[in-house]
């Protein structure tokens, strides 16, 4: 009888961790399907990010030529005026 109750508690604990293991192994594949979704979600949100910066980086390339062409008219138009000022 003595060696009974050491027995009982040694099932006792097989049977916990059998059980703790499915629990885990049953656990894991949710854990792995919402890190699949973030990792899904945190690429799209990339791929949004890198859209926005192409199209930031569009307008300042426009801006700027637009700039540039301003720039070249104005001083077109004051060498024309300076001409204009010189030949009266």
């Amino acid at each position: 009888m003595e060696y009974l109750t050491p027995l009982l508690l040694l099932a006792l604990l097989v049977g916990v961790g059998v059980l703790l293991a499915k629990v885990g192994r049953a656990a894991a594949p949710a854990a792995d399907q919402a890190n699949v979704a973030l990792l899904e979600e945190t690429r799209r949100q990339l791929e949004g990010a890198h859209a926005a910066a192409e199209r930031e980086r569009a307008a300042k390339t426009d801006a700027l030529q637009r700039a540039s062409a301003a720039e070249a008219a104005k001083l077109s138009a004051q060498q024309q005026l300076t001409e204009a000022a010189q030949a009266h």
